[in-house]
């Protein structure tokens, strides 16, 4: 201390020291100011690197944001991804397929000249969340993206940036299509034969060329003629008829259609001499129930629902209204035919519901007599004129102008004020022909044998021991229904049900099973689909059905007015349109009333390269793929062996393993398959099929039928690229002078025909909670996994179940 102040004090010699103190103070001071520059140069650096790792992954978002809103438009998902029916999967696995799209492009991003930054989706895409709504899929995602940038030693990880996008994906499936046990454009065409079809079936069923022909036997669909028997285990879907022989009924058809199930069709129609109709539970038309056949009977055990209003100005034609037409005393009314005419009868047991009318259809026209004020005659006929030994509607002559004549029907009073009404009090008009709610409904154990006795004990114009005598009939109508002796009137004037009218709602109980058994028909629907959605269970549709009860009227005012406005506008016109979407899986009728000309539309699917195709065809093209992973399963028409003696009927020309399932394609309609013996095997077909005596096939077909050429008048090429139609030309007096009707009446048109005794089975098991039967999908799910290539297994999963 001493040392320092000698120092300080002294004042010769202190340049150096002084430096030197200033210099060790000074030095003190910038070490930590150094420390501190430094430091802060080392964050500096960091930050910059850190920030162009962020500026990284801020680009890269926007990127990848943009790679998925292109994904979407471009519908990039309906290429590289299997639909699949359960939405959470499906976007999952969209999701996925995203995430490789992402990681793929956005790869290096450029953030300084020559120096790059790594980025990549951190984890996977996260689902937020995801709404169905009808035929889209709304889904919010939830990305974050991380971004790697190195300068030197610096080094910038994990520098996330997260970010979410609402997309939708479309949710409707065009190639969704689930078999039958037959599913055909063409007719299926049984003659002298006894077909079995284990399932359901699916046909449109060939048509007239135009909209208004009156001669309702240019359809085909189920046709059973010549001593045939055709039962169907399960349910039948016929855009076109199911009918049983044809109008030249000079000798006994003696040919039966029996659907153990439910039946939907256009119209259901008996043409020739004993032939017969037994739907054992529901039968719905788009059209009629229509008897024009001798001593004939249509059956319906439970409830008859006519879905066709047709009564405007602008679709009175005869098939665009459905009624129920018991007509044969008109078309056979000569001495040696009318007793066999008053033998044919319609028998429905359960309720009935119809939506349109019958009409004064001009045979030469096909359109209503009076189509301004006074077109239609009973809902259900005929009513009988005892007296004069006709028709009642045959005395209706409206005198005067359409202000001051009597009216058929009144609008408001019209058992009271009617035309009809005024014959049915008189005693010339009764309803002989129809037996409605006469039996009860009868069960499986019952059904055969009370159907034997009608036919056995059928008398004209008698009952077989009737179990009812309904004053009232539960249903519905627009006018009145002649049956049961008697004529039924329905008034929709504002009074409390069941005061005046001689229609009562319907029967709730039969009603359940109605509406049970028409949701499990949606099966063959995309129940993605917005429109399918309003009929299961929930929908909107839910009520409707309600609400037509009994029990139901739970909004309603309890009118027949009330009753009448729900059934005739929504209940019959909206169940009509997914039964009859379900028989237009290929190709979709237009019946084109006010062009005159029927026309049809062709399915159109894109495929896995994005193009569209026919619907029908594609599926064909799928399935003869499966003929690369596995040849001795796949039989093609080129393997085929001509039949001797034959010119275009082809058979497999082998033995087949009973053990072993085939696929069979024959994509040249002009190679008609012969099916023989009993063959495991999935049948597609452009052209015919064609089911030999003692044949059986274990599986399902999807065929054709052939089309038509007009320039050679002959059926030809495929009705998957045209379909085939009858035409008529007459004189001036309506006389048929050229048809090609014979092609239809033997069977040249038809996708599958039967001889002698054939079954298809497409029933492989029993499932104690459904009745002892699997349900469709079952059986579907059943025969994929009985083929034992994978590879042939994902390609028919994807062709029919995804």
């Amino acid at each position: 201390m001493k040392c320092i102040r000698r120092i300080v004090y002294k004042k010769d010699g202190m340049a150096l020291p002084s430096v030197i103190i200033i210099c060790t103070l000074m030095l003190m001071m910038m070490v930590p100011l150094l420390n501190l520059s430094v430091q802060q140069l080392k964050v500096s650096k960091s930050q910059s690197v850190i920030g162009y790792s962020y500026l990284a992954s801020g680009s890269s978002t926007e990127k990848a944001i943009k790679i998925i809103k292109k994904y979407i438009q471009d519908k990039t998902y309906t290429k590289q991804v299997p639909y699949i029916s359960d939405a959470s999967n499906y976007v999952d696995t969209i999701l996925l397929d995203i995430k490789k799209e992402i990681n793929k492009e956005i790869g290096t991003i450029t953030v300084q000249p020559s120096k790059g930054a790594k980025s990549l989706l951190k984890g996977d895409i996260a689902r937020v969340g995801f709404k169905v709504d009808g035929n889209k899929i709304w889904v919010t995602l939830g990305l974050t993206i991380t971004s790697t940038y190195q300068k030197g030693v610096n080094v910038s990880t994990g520098s996330d940036v997260y970010s979410q996008i609402v997309i939708s994906i479309e949710n409707n499936n065009d190639k969704y299509f689930r078999p039958a046990a037959i599913n055909a454009i063409g007719d299926i065409y049984v003659k002298n034969s006894n077909a079995i079809i284990n399932g359901d079936v699916k046909v449109v069923g060939t048509a007239p060329q135009k909209s208004n022909e009156f001669e309702q036997y240019t359809y085909g669909g189920l046709y059973a003629t010549s001593n045939s028997k055709l039962n169907i285990s399960g349910n039948a879907f016929v855009r076109a008829f199911i009918r049983c022989g044809n109008p030249d009924n000079s000798v006994a058809d003696n040919s039966t259609i029996e659907v153990n199930n439910n039946a939907v069709a256009q119209c259901i129609q008996m043409f020739g001499q004993k032939d017969y109709f037994l739907g054992h539970k529901d039968v719905y038309t788009f059209d009629d129930v229509e008897m024009n056949g001798l001593n004939s009977i249509i059956a319906i055990n439970r409830n008859y629902f006519g879905l066709s209003d047709g009564r405007s100005s602008t679709d009175q034609y005869h098939d665009a209204s459905s009624a129920i037409v018991n007509s044969s005393v008109i078309h056979h009314p000569f001495e040696d035919t009318i007793l066999d005419a008053m033998k044919s009868k319609i028998i429905i047991n359960g309720n009935v519901m119809i939506n349109g009318g019958t009409f004064l259809i001009d045979p030469i026209k096909g359109t209503p007599v009076f189509p301004n004020d006074a077109p239609q005659i009973e809902d259900a006929s005929c009513a009988w004129n005892d007296s004069d030994e006709i028709a009642s509607y045959k005395n209706f002559e409206p005198q005067g102008t359409a202000a001051d004549r009597q009216k058929f029907h009144s609008d408001t009073d019209n058992k009271g004020t009617s035309w009809i009404a005024d014959q049915y009090k008189s005693n010339l008009a009764k309803g002989y022909s129809n037996l409605f709610q006469v039996y009860n409904f009868k069960n499986e154990s019952e059904i055969g044998t009370w159907f034997s006795k009608l036919k056995m004990f059928n008398q004209p114009f008698s009952f077989y021991s009737p179990e009812n005598d309904p004053s009232k009939l539960k249903g519905f109508c627009n006018y009145e229904m002649a049956a049961n002796g008697k004529m039924y009137f329905m008034d929709i004037s504002d009074v409390d049900l069941g005061n005046k009218s001689d229609l009562e709602k319907v029967d709730e109980s039969s009603l359940v099973g109605s509406k049970t058994d028409f949701e499990n028909s949606l099966y063959y629907l995309n129940i993605n689909d917005k429109e399918t959605q309003k009929y299961l269970p929930g929908g909107s549709m839910q009520w409707e059905w309600d609400s037509v009860s009994k029990n139901g009227l739970l909004n309603l005012k309890g009118t027949y007015f009330d009753y009448y406005n729900t059934v005739e506008t929504k209940f019959l016109p909206e169940i009509k349109k997914p039964l009859m979407k379900i028989t237009e899986d290929f190709v979709k009728r237009d019946p084109g009333y006010q062009a005159g000309v029927i026309s049809h539309q062709y399915k159109e699917v894109t495929d896995d390269s994005g193009a569209k195709k026919n619907f029908f065809n594609y599926i064909g093209e799928e399935l003869e793929e499966c003929n690369l992973m596995d040849n001795s399963t796949v039989i093609t028409d080129g393997e085929l062996k001509l039949i001797s003696s034959s010119i275009d009927k082809y058979e497999i020309g082998f033995t087949p393993i009973n053990t072993k399932y085939y696929i069979i394609v024959v994509n040249d309609p002009g190679k008609t398959l012969v099916i023989k013996d009993t063959i495991n095997a999935i049948v597609y077909t452009r052209g015919k099929v064609i089911m030999s005596p003692g044949s059986k096939l274990n599986g399902f077909i999807i065929a054709a039928g052939k089309g038509y050429d007009a320039i050679n008048k002959k059926a030809d090429g495929s009705a998957a690229d045209s379909m085939p139609y009858i035409y008529m030309k007459k004189d001036s007096d309506g006389n048929v002078i050229e048809s090609n009707i014979n092609l239809l009446d033997s069977g040249e048109f038809a996708a599958v025909v039967f001889e002698g005794t054939a079954t298809v089975n497409y029933e492989f098991g029993i499932d104690k909670n459904n009745n002892g039967k699997l349900d469709p999908e079952d059986n579907l799910l059943y025969l994929i996994d009985q083929y034992t290539n994978d590879d042939i297994k994902n390609a028919l999963n994807k062709l029919f179940n995804s």
